[in-house]
């Protein structure tokens, strides 16, 4: 896939591929001893306790290649996306990181959706839609992870979420940001000043959560994700 691509190739320009232990093609996912309470181990390959969504991203923080993964425990069994292997998953959505030998970096995974909300929105259209893939975007204050919000219940929680390598999270909502939670967002320089914008479905805003200076009121509309070019 285009995100193995990426990691590998990421992984060759700034580690020896020797720096990472190979897997073994009948390798068992790794499980910590502490997994009732969601502990993983580190090592390749790793099992988290839910359904990975989105592509991983790979970052750099401070130097390092850290690798990107959203995961979602499913609550409806037998429906796309649930985790047969894992059955005691966990309902909530969150950010993980780890380092390129599968160690989990301090102090993800973040929370951007409780196990508590995510079954309070159980009755709902798509509880289980969540599928973005993070969007990592190099800053000079260093990496921040953008990625559109699952719903929760009654759609509340319906934005994006900005994420910066010490697991800080600012949520972004309406009226600046309501993209649908399977959005892939898009980040580009809109002026000769650069200016960085995160554009989507019913999204456009700055790199900060602010309003872009400038820039329309009308925004695309929802079920849409962006891809940005220089075309002059």
């Amino acid at each position: 896939s285009i995100a193995s691509w990426a990691v590998v190739q990421h992984h060759h320009r700034l580690r020896s591929p020797q720096a990472v232990p190979l897997v073994q093609a009948n390798s068992q996912p790794r499980v910590a001893p502490g997994v009732a309470s969601m502990e993983i181990s580190g090592h390749w390959p790793i099992r988290v306790p839910g359904t990975i969504v989105g592509s991983p991203m790979v970052a750099d923080f401070n130097g390092q290649s850290v690798i990107i993964v959203a995961s979602l425990g499913m609550l409806q069994r037998g429906g796309w996306g649930y985790n047969e292997l894992y059955p005691q998953h966990d309902p909530a959505a969150r950010v993980y990181a780890f380092q390129l030998d599968g160690t989990p970096v301090d102090p993800f995974p973040v929370t951007l959706l409780t196990a508590d909300q995510h079954r309070a929105a159980a009755t709902q259209d798509y509880p289980d839609g969540w599928s973005s893939t993070p969007t990592i975007v190099q800053t000079k204050t260093g990496p921040l992870i953008l990625i559109a919000n699952p719903y929760g219940p009654n759609k509340k929680l319906r934005g994006i979420s900005i994420i910066n390598s010490k697991g800080d999270v600012q949520t972004v909502g309406k009226p600046l940001a309501q993209p649908d939670q399977s959005t892939n967002l898009a980040v580009g320089q809109i002026d000769r000043y650069g200016t960085l914008g995160v554009f989507g479905g019913k999204t456009a805003c700055g790199i900060d959560g602010r309003a872009l200076p400038n820039w329309p009121a009308k925004v695309m509309p929802g079920g849409f994700s962006s891809a940005i070019g220089d075309v002059n």
